[in-house]
């Protein structure tokens, strides 16, 4: 198969019972919760305030773009004045912790607590030639809680890589298996040569062209500009050895 991305993981309770995901098959609760709003296909005006976010297909697309990696095991984070304690039900991967030090202001002020949990993975990550994983937070999922952005090479460097998460405020997380820990996107890498230049007739030509489509039809007209992307997940040796 081309493109092909595996994820091995040597525990068979993890692969059995907190497995890699497509993302597309772990919708968060919050947008399953938020209508997708009640427009009047004659309405133009009115059209774009009633619509929620679930109708937006850059958003949409992104929650369902890759993989997540859940948590592998329950994780309590408790806090004790300044000092904090981690306790995983699982304790054969353990974690390492970033200090303040070592992150500086690199994260912005987004983030109370100024540490991060360098959780250590059970799970390899090999892609193919010429391909890496985009490594970043999953979004639009409420909790206290965020993995680190990053751009890993999977076709060349050590296939365990760790994953490093933030916490927004100091205040006790239970991460319970099964929670996303990161969203991570496999891309193909190639040299990018941009181009900066004036907006033209031909530009916006092609702008009122692709306007056009929401004429078409007010509740479908989105599907004419998606560009669908299959993630796709074969999970293999999930019955205990004999």
């Amino acid at each position: 198969m081309s493109n092909q991305i595996t994820f091995s993981c040597a525990d068979w309770a993890i692969r059995k019972y907190a497995p890699i995901i497509p993302a597309e098959k772990y919708f968060p609760n919050e947008f399953k919760s938020l209508p997708v709003g009640e427009i009047c296909p004659f309405d133009f005006n009115k059209a774009a305030s009633q619509l929620t976010v679930r109708q937006c297909p850059a958003i949409s697309s992104y929650t369902k773009a890759g993989y997540i990696i859940p948590a592998w095991c329950d994780i309590q984070i408790s806090f004790i004045n300044d000092t904090m304690k981690i306790e995983m039900s699982n304790q054969d991967y353990g974690y390492e912790i970033h200090s303040s030090e070592q992150i500086g202001n690199t994260v912005g002020d987004q983030f109370k607590l100024r540490m991060a949990v360098k959780l250590n993975s059970p799970w390899s990550i090999v892609t193919e030639q010429g391909y890496g994983l985009m490594w970043l937070p999953y979004f639009y999922h409420n909790k206290n809680y965020q993995a680190l952005p990053a751009i890993v090479d999977t076709d060349s460097m050590l296939n365990r890589n760790p994953i490093n998460i933030m916490f927004f405020e100091q205040k006790d997380t239970l991460i319970k298996m099964g929670d996303p820990l990161v969203q991570v996107i496999p891309y193909k890498r190639e040299d990018i040569q941009a181009i900066s230049k004036s907006y033209t007739e031909v530009d916006h030509k092609r702008y009122t062209n692709m306007l056009g489509l929401n004429k078409l039809s007010r509740f479908g007209w989105r599907n004419f500009i998606k560009n669908k992307i299959k993630y796709r997940l074969e999970s293999k040796d999930l019955e205990v050895d004999k």
